[in-house]
């Protein structure tokens, strides 16, 4: 595997580094954590048992990945392969016709019959296929450390309320009852089953909605960020400046409690040898009932003319969809396969669960807009590191945000008409 550097490849071709002679994927990513790498290798001796070559462009976070390929494609080469968010940045690639489309069928096999719906749906766009799905993630689990809730006798907390009186008693064991980064985004992870919690199912929907406004939401979401901020008194502020995974790994260090995050997370577990249902235990978070908020990983391919790299994204996409591979790199990444018909006996406790539930409850399923269109999501995120950070009331953050939603849709209306 080669990796380069983003300065480098801003500047030469992948096409003129590689051997020709060999289908290359030339990928762009911005997984660098220890789990998340551990699932590349999965994809890279795929790759490498196919005869193909794997170059790793990995790249610090979205923003960054988005500028080099802006970049790139000014410059007249795109990589080959790249992650990508939906929603207003896959409009615009596509726009640009930047986007190469990719098969309907897999080995003369419709998608359709293959692929969950919802995955087919994220990965399409104007009746052409645009992405590469390769797994879909859970994003409100609950972690707990096995050894303190096994230690101290306590169940699984079903609700916030459960969860705040079982906190006075983990802290006062000396552990820290809850592992939370102060990242906007893992903020927001914490918060979205406190809405699920006050508003319901069909109101945290609603919430989500660009078009519309919150204001009628305003005693559940008055509720939430009550709870919301009662929980700072059980986060250790020394712990305030970790990554989202430095914080989730206090749970398999049995420093910590709880942590509410993606399923994602659980590859940061396994990488460390820690195993579910031993280790740690999981389930949806505290306050979601049976809902589950959910993100796929997926790649899309762009127009590039050379040969080894055409046929490097023709492997990838074989690869993607094979099901042994679905379960070798869904076991290290953390997450759930996309296809729809497969043995999931081998994947663990948690994955496991999840996969089953997801195949038989589809009303229990819901996808946030794609972080480059939800303006909402921003208000929200920011908002809560706000009240976290500045010791708002919830009464001010829950006006905070409503104003901030408010002013949107009506500069929204202004511009269309």
């Amino acid at each position: 595997m080669k990796y380069l550097l983003p300065l480098l490849l801003a500047f030469t071709p992948v096409s003129l580094l590689a051997d020709t002679t060999k289908p290359e994927v030339e990928l762009a990513h911005f997984w660098i954590s220890r789990g998340e790498r551990a699932a590349l290798q999965e994809l890279e001796k795929a790759i490498e048992q196919r005869g193909g070559n794997f170059t790793n462009i990995e790249i610090e976070n979205y923003d960054k990945l988005r500028a080099l390929i802006v970049e790139r494609l000014s410059l007249g080469y795109p990589p080959a392969i790249t992650q990508w968010l939906g929603g207003d940045d896959m409009k615009l690639l596509h726009e640009m016709h930047a986007i190469k489309p990719l098969p309907s069928t897999w080995q003369e096999q419709p998608l359709a019959t293959l692929l969950f719906p919802e995955v087919l749906e994220a990965i399409s766009l104007n009746d052409q296929i645009t992405g590469i799905p390769i797994g879909v993630h859970i994003q409100n689990v609950a972690f707990y450390s096995a050894k303190i809730y096994n230690s101290l006798k306590l169940p699984l907390p079903k609700n916030w309320s459960e969860f705040l009186e079982q906190a006075k008693i983990i802290k006062q064991a000396g552990y820290t009852p809850l592992a939370l980064a102060t990242e906007p985004w893992h903020l927001r992870f914490i918060f979205n089953p406190l809405l699920i919690e006050k508003l319901g199912h069909l109101g945290f929907k609603e919430f989500y909605s660009e078009e519309k406004p919150i204001a009628k939401w305003r005693e559940g979401l008055l509720q939430a960020f009550d709870i919301f901020l009662k929980l700072k008194p059980y986060v250790d502020p020394k712990y305030a400046h970790y990554k989202w995974n430095e914080s989730a790994l206090l749970v398999v260090h049995n420093q910590a409690a709880m942590n509410i995050m993606g399923d994602f997370v659980k590859g940061e577990f396994i990488a460390e040898g820690k195993v579910a249902d031993k280790d740690f235990f999981c389930a949806i978070a505290p306050g979601s009932g049976k809902i589950m908020i959910y993100g796929i990983d997926s790649f899309i391919t762009l127009d590039n003319k050379a040969a080894n790299l055409q046929a490097g994204q023709k492997l990838l996409f074989d690869i993607a969809l094979n099901p042994e591979f679905q379960l070798n790199f869904n076991i290290k990444k953390g997450g759930i396969p996309i296809l729809k018909n497969m043995d999931s006996s081998r994947l663990d406790a948690c994955a496991n669960q999840h996969y089953q539930a997801w195949k038989t409850s589809k009303e229990n399923i819901f996808h946030l807009p794609d972080a480059s269109s939800r303006l909402r999501l921003t208000f929200l995120q920011n908002t809560l590191q706000k009240a976290w950070l500045n010791n708002l009331t919830a009464e001010q953050a829950t006006n905070e945000l409503i104003q901030l939603v408010d002013e949107a849709l009506a500069a929204q209306n202004s511009a269309n008409h």
